[in-house]
């Protein structure tokens, strides 16, 4: 009877153990949900198990930085690009991070590693590419932005982003070509209407008609460019 009771015993504990890889996929799912403590918690019993699995650091340090815990974040990062130095995805997240807080060298650093890991990394490019628009590098931006679009990653966005870098490069046509195609993939992006605007403003063309779709789409800025442009738009 003894023996049998320890039988017993035992038997929730077997059936209730979880390896690593569960621990994950349950992170992942609370990660999914927006329950971030949930996520760190199943995430650190996976690290408990395998002190050397970077894919759990990884995801502890995405759900530690979307609870705007940066340093937690950094050092998980740390830790998986420790345990995986090449990693292309580690370094651009990384970057991403260090770009969030104004790192912006050791942003460019982990961009620079994730092209060097992994040359047709459009993500690793096209914030890349961010940086440099910061730092007033216009032809490395439109450099970057120009690989994503080889490489057939581009968006409307992408589009966007390299009209403002042809746009503070002083390239009018480039720049309006850019929101154009912009416009034709997405008739929705306020924002490549208003930039369309702005950059006509500048240029002393009537930029009203831009304004306003900017507005109409919800964009607060068209709205108040186009009540209070010199233009009389409205």
């Amino acid at each position: 009877m003894k023996r049998l009771l320890s039988f017993i015993l035992l038997t929730p504990i077997i059936a209730f153990s979880q390896n690593c890889e569960e621990y994950i996929e349950l992170g992942e799912r609370a990660y999914n949900s927006e329950k971030y403590y949930v996520a760190i918690e199943n995430f650190s019993k996976c690290i408990e198990l395998e002190p050397l699995n970077d894919w759990a650091y990884y995801n502890r340090g995405e759900s530690y930085y979307n609870l705007d815990n940066d340093k937690k974040a950094l050092d998980d990062f740390n830790k998986a690009i420790e345990l995986a130095p090449k990693d292309a995805f580690y370094h651009t997240m990384r970057g991403d991070l260090y770009s969030s807080i104004d790192m912006l060298k050791k942003a460019l650093d982990d961009f620079n590693k994730a092209i060097k890991y992994n040359p047709e990394y459009d993500w690793a490019y096209s914030l890349r590419s961010k940086i440099y628009l910061d730092i007033e590098e216009y032809d490395k931006c439109i450099s970057d932005l120009n690989q994503v679009i080889k490489l057939g990653k581009a968006d409307d966005w992408t589009y966007v982003d390299r009209g403002d870098c042809y746009a503070f490069n002083d390239d009018y046509d480039n720049a309006m070509s850019d929101y154009d195609k912009a416009i034709e993939l997405n008739p929705k992006n306020s924002y490549a209407h208003y930039s369309k605007g702005f950059e006509k403003e500048l240029w002393e063309i009537n930029p009203c008609k831009d304004y306003k779709k900017a507005c109409d789409l919800g964009y607060d800025k068209g709205c108040e460019k186009y009540s209070k442009s010199e233009w009389g738009c409205n």
